[in-house]
Formats: structure tokens, C-alpha cells, sequence
């Protein structure tokens, strides 16, 4: 049987629950068994009633903290997907950089051949001629 009411939501005192239990006891003594079997039954649904309310907020407790850790592991599983996208961006620019570097190089010698190649097309010329 589940529960919607909390502990703190019992509508009965520690002394009501006594004076309950006291009146079990009384109507025991005096051999009043019907009313002793309804005090000792209103006792016992206290009773029940307060461990199904304690039982349904430490279900309550124990399913926010579930949901807290879960919750907890979503942050830190996006964090790691973060720094592993953060890291193949940079390695990514890296590479880029790397090539565009590279490539300018490459431009760099094409020219300094083209400018070899010029010169030694201008002295071949010249030596023809």
C-alpha cells in the first residue's frame, strides 16, 4: 500500500498516540475486550501509517538523490564531451595552421625556383645570343 502523506504531515502528537495506547491498555485491564481491540487497532494503524509515510520519504529522499547522481554524471559526461570536441577543434586549427603554414612554404620555394628558373632562362638567353 503506497503512501501520499509524509512524516511531518501526521495528524497525530506523541501524545495523542500515547493517550491511544493508554486507553488500549485500560480497556485491557478492565476486560472491556471490544474496546480494547478497537484502541489497539487505532494504535496499530498509527503505527502503520507512520512507517508507510517514513517509508514514502526516504523512497522520496532516495529517488532525488538517484536523480541528483544521474543528474550529476549528464554534467560531467557533457564536460568530457566538451573538452573532447575542444580538443579536436584545436587539433583541428592546428592541423589547419600547420597546413596553411606548410602551403606558404611551399609558395615561398615555388618562387624561389621560379626566380632561379628566370634567371638561368635570362643567362641561357644571354649566352645564346
Amino acid at each position: 500500500m503506497s503512501s501520499n502523506i509524509s512524516a511531518s504531515d501526521l495528524k497525530w502528537t506523541a501524545e495523542e498516540v500515547e493517550e491511544m495506547d493508554a486507553n488500549a491498555w485500560a480497556a485491557v485491564e478492565t476486560s472491556d475486550i471490544v474496546n480494547a481491540i478497537h484502541a489497539a487497532r487505532a494504535v496499530w494503524s498509527v503505527a502503520i501509517e507512520t512507517a508507510n509515510a517514513e517509508k514514502a520519504d526516504a523512497d522520496v529522499a532516495r529517488r532525488r538523490e538517484l536523480e541528483g547522481v544521474q543528474n550529476g554524471n549528464r554534467i560531467r559526461q557533457a564536460a568530457v564531451r566538451s573538452e573532447v570536441k575542444t580538443a579536436w577543434a584545436a587539433d583541428v586549427a592546428r592541423r589547419e595552421l600547420e597546413g596553411i603554414q606548410h602551403g606558404n612554404r611551399l609558395r615561398q620555394t615555388l618562387k624561389k625556383v621560379n626566380v632561379v628558373v628566370k634567371e638561368k632562362e635570362k643567362t641561357d638567353a644571354d649566352v645564346i645570343v
